[in-house]
């Protein structure tokens, strides 16, 4: 079951017990990588450190991965032994995603992504990137998923998440998008023919009403081979509305951007 299907949770603490429930006994790996997603996106907490934490040690890569980029983004320093162990794992991912996150807990009080700006305006930030930039021949085929959303955000939006991250990866240049639905043999075929190196983006986004009529948009785009389906990297962003009740266009288009400024260097960290 995707978490974007769930009925909303009735309080802060409610929506943090459930999700650390389904990141410790949910069967599907990809609802306990969503739910350690959008454990990311609350302040810190002890109990949603610890799951987090043993969520490192998860079987599956992709959760072991989220778990450390969620961590990154809580910022509880009480985390950091567990991912220092982390930075030895088995994963390029988890290693990159662990040290990361290590990074980004040892420099709070700088600066935060995502910060609120004046009424009506839309502020963006997302972790720290590179700016390389694919140009030139075709390099990259890649997939883009259907977006798993947590909170309110209309079928019209979700819809139109696609054509965003469509629109950020033309501007990238050397990069073939797959078409929706395309079949595993399919994209075989067409990477064969082309000679390309393939990627899939798997976009997880959380939705929230803050308290100061503003509204914030997260993004968290899990970077997969394709069409194997093997995780490479994470990538996350938000941005915030204020003077709002809820997302529109806009702030789903810059907090989509905010994530995707990293992807030119995970994709050329991680083609052949």
């Amino acid at each position: 079951m995707w978490l974007g299907h769930l009925a909303p949770i009735a309080s802060a603490d409610e929506r943090s017990d459930y999700l650390v429930r389904l990141l410790q006994t949910s069967t599907a790996f990809r609802v306990r990588a969503q739910a350690a997603i959008s454990l990311g996106s609350g302040l810190p907490d002890p109990a949603v450190t610890s799951a987090l934490s043993a969520a490192l040690r998860d079987e599956n890569a992709a959760v072991r991965a989220a778990a450390a980029n969620s961590l990154g983004r809580v910022g509880d320093t009480s985390a950091l032994t567990a991912l220092r162990a982390a930075e030895r794992d088995a994963e390029a991912a988890v290693r990159t995603a662990a040290t990361a996150a290590i990074a980004s807990i040892q420099s709070r009080g700088s600066s935060g992504g995502g910060g609120t700006t004046g009424p009506g305006t839309t502020s963006g930030g997302g972790t720290t990137g590179g700016t390389a930039t694919p140009s030139g021949p075709a390099r990259y085929y890649v997939g883009i998923g259907r977006p798993n959303v947590t909170g309110t955000l209309s079928p019209a939006l979700v819809a139109g998440v696609r054509n965003t991250v469509q629109q950020r990866l033309a501007s990238l240049g050397g990069v073939v998008v797959a078409p929706d639905g395309e079949s595993v043999a399919d994209a075989q075929r067409e990477l064969r023919r082309r000679s390309l190196a393939g990627f899939y983006l798997d976009i997880s986004i959380t939705v929230e009403v803050l308290p100061s009529s503003a509204v914030r948009a997260r993004v968290s785009v899990v970077v997969q081979d394709y069409p194997g389906r093997n995780v490479r990297s994470m990538l996350s962003g938000s941005a915030t509305i204020t003077g709002a009740s809820s997302a529109d266009a806009t702030l789903i288009d810059a907090a989509v951007g905010s994530a995707l400024r990293q992807l030119p260097t995970a994709l050329a960290a991680s083609g052949r």
